[in-house]
C-alpha cells in the first residue's frame, strides 16, 4: 500500500483507488500493517502488540477499497467482538487513529492505560447512568481532530453484540460530522469509510476473521442538499451509512436463516472472496431456493454444516482426495520442536486466559478477556522465567530462554496453522476409513451442491 501522510486542516482527501468490479479482483488485500504506523512510540508499541495478539487468535484478512490517504476520515464499522473489533480500523490504515469508546473503559487498569495512550475519545451514554452533558468536551475533541485531518473510528451500533444483521445505528456519528463541518466554516470535506467485519466462528481460536472496506463517500454533498436543516442532514448521512454498511456483512431476517446461510457457505465451493461476501451469496442462494425439496435441503444443510464446523472442515476438503499417512504424519513430526516450544511459552497464558474468559460478563467479551490475558501473561511469564533461570542457573540460560520465547512469538501461528492443517487432513483420513463415512457425506455434499448449481 502506498505511503500515507497527514493532511493540513481543511485539506480535501483525494479520491481513493477503485477496485475492479466483479470477480476475485474486486476484493484485493488492503492490510496496511506491513509498514510502520505514523504516531507516537507508545501508539506504535500498543498497536503492534495488540496486532500480534489479535492475529494470534484469528486468521485475519482485510480486503476491499483503498483507504483515503489524507483528509478527515470517519471509519464506520459494525461491532460484535468487544475490543477485538478495534484491530480492523487500526490495520486498515497507517495513519494515526482516534477511537471513540465508552468512558468506563478508560477507567479500567490495563485497558484504560492502552486507550489513553492511543488518544481514545470517551463517550458518555445515558444507559451507563452518567451525565451525558460531558459529551460536550468529547465533541470539542472530535471537532478539533477532524479539523486537523484526523482519522476517527466509531462503532455506530453503540454496543458490542453478535447479531445476524446490522443493528440500528446511533446518530452520534452524523452529528459529529455536521458539527465539525460547521465549526470549520464549511471548509473541511470529511469522508466516511464503511467497514464490515465477519467472524467465521467468533470465539474459536484461529478461526477466520474478515474485514471488508467499502467505498468511501463524502458527506459534504449530503449536508449541502439538506441546507440549514440540521436534522435532515443527520438522517440522510445515517441512511447512506447504513445502506453502505449493509452491503458489507450478511443481513439475515432471523437467527435460523443466518445459521442456514453460514452452514451453506461451508458446504458450497469456496471462492477467494472474503467470508462475509461468501455468506451473503449463500444467503441469497437460500432465499431463491423455494422449489420442491427446499425445506428438506435446508435441514440437511444445517445438519451437515454444523458437523463440518465442529470438525473444522469445509465441503472442498471433504471432496478432496484422501491424504496419505506420510502426508499427515511427516509435517507433524517436523513441526514437533516448534510446537513444544510454543506450548511452553503460550500454553499456560492461553489456558489461564481461556479459563478467565468463562467469567466474562457477556458473550462478546470472551475474546476481549483472552486477548487482554495474553497481552499481559505471555511477556510477563517469559520475563519471569528468564529471570529465574538467570538467578538459578546463569545469565546465559536466562538470555537463551528470552531468545527462545521471541522465536516462539515469531513462529507460533505459522507452526500452529501447519499443524492444524495436518490434523484436518487426518480427520479427513479418519472419515474416509470409517464405515460408510466419506461416501455418505460426499453424496450429501454433492447433492446440495448440484441443487444450488442448477439454480438459474
Amino acid at each position: 500500500m502506498a505511503d500515507q501522510s497527514a493532511t493540513q486542516p481543511g485539506e480535501a482527501a483525494p479520491a481513493p483507488d477503485k477496485a475492479a468490479p466483479g470477480g476475485a479482483d474486486s476484493w484485493p488485500s488492503r492490510d496496511a500493517f506491513d509498514s510502520p504506523a505514523i504516531g507516537s512510540w507508545t501508539y506504535r508499541l500498543m498497536i503492534r502488540w495488540g496486532w500480534l495478539l489479535m492475529r494470534t487468535h484469528f486468521r485475519i484478512e482485510i480486503r476491499g477499497e483503498s483507504f483515503p490517504t489524507s483528509g478527515p476520515v470517519v471509519i464506520s464499522q459494525n461491532h460484535s467482538n468487544g475490543l477485538g473489533d478495534a484491530h480492523f480500523p487500526m490495520s486498515s490504515t497507517r495513519r494515526p487513529l482516534r477511537v471513540l469508546v465508552k468512558y468506563s473503559l478508560l477507567k479500567m487498569p490495563l485497558v484504560g492505560y492502552v486507550l489513553r495512550n492511543i488518544n481514545a475519545i470517551p463517550m458518555y451514554r445515558k444507559k451507563d447512568g452518567v451525565d451525558t452533558r460531558q459529551n460536550a468536551s468529547s465533541f470539542e475533541a472530535i471537532d478539533k481532530a477532524l479539523l486537523e485531518g484526523a482519522v476517527i473510528a466509531i462503532f455506530p451500533e453503540g454496543e458490542s453484540l453478535n447479531s445476524h444483521r446490522l443493528r440500528p445505528l446511533k446518530s452520534g456519528m452524523a452529528r459529529m460530522l455536521v458539527s465539525a463541518y460547521e465549526a470549520s466554516d464549511s471548509t473541511i470535506k470529511p469522508i466516511i469509510v464503511p467497514v464490515g467485519v465477519t467472524y467465521e466462528d467468533r470465539d474459536r481460536f484461529r478461526s477466520l476473521a474478515s474485514a471488508v472496506i467499502g467505498e468511501p463517500f463524502e458527506v459534504v454533498p449530503i449536508i449541502e442538499r439538506a441546507g440549514s436543516e440540521f436534522r435532515v442532514a443527520i438522517r440522510a448521512i445515517m441512511k447512506e451509512s447504513r445502506a453502505r454498511m449493509e452491503k458489507l456483512t450478511i443481513q439475515a431476517d432471523s437467527e435460523e436463516e443466518w445459521r442456514a446461510a453460514v452452514a451453506l457457505e461451508r458446504i458450497l465451493p469456496r471462492s477467494s472472496a472474503p467470508i462475509g461476501m461468501r455468506q451473503m451469496e449463500a444467503l441469497e442462494a437460500l432465499r431463491q431456493d423455494s422449489g420442491e425439496g427446499a425445506e428438506r435441503r435446508r435441514e440437511a444443510i444445517e445438519r451437515l454444516g454444523s458437523s463440518l464446523q465442529r470438525a473444522r472442515l469445509s465441503g472442498d476438503e471433504i471432496l478432496a482426495p484422501t491424504p496419505s499417512f506420510l502426508g499427515v504424519a511427516l509435517p507433524l513430526l517436523a513441526l514437533s520442536p516448534l510446537l513444544l516450544l510454543s506450548l511452553t511459552v503460550w500454553g499456560l497464558p492461553i489456558l489461564v486466559s481461556e479459563r478467565a474468559s468463562l467469567r466474562a460478563p457477556t458473550p462478546d467479551k470472551l475474546v476481549t478477556v483472552r486477548l487482554l490475558g495474553n497481552f499481559v501473561l505471555v511477556p510477563a511469564l517469559a520475563v519471569v522465567t528468564a529471570a529465574v533461570l538467570a538467578l538459578a542457573v546463569n545469565p546465559l540460560a536466562g538470555g537463551a530462554w528470552l531468545l527462545a520465547a521471541l522465536l516462539s512469538v515469531a513462529t507460533f501461528t505459522w507452526s500452529y496453522d501447519l499443524a492444524a492443517a495436518a490434523i484436518v487432513r487426518w480427520r479427513r483420513r479418519v472419515i474416509a476409513r470409517s464405515s460408510g463415512g466419506t461416501e455418505s457425506i460426499q453424496e450429501a455434499l454433492r447433492s446440495i451442491r448440484e441443487a444450488f448449481a442448477a439454480r438459474p
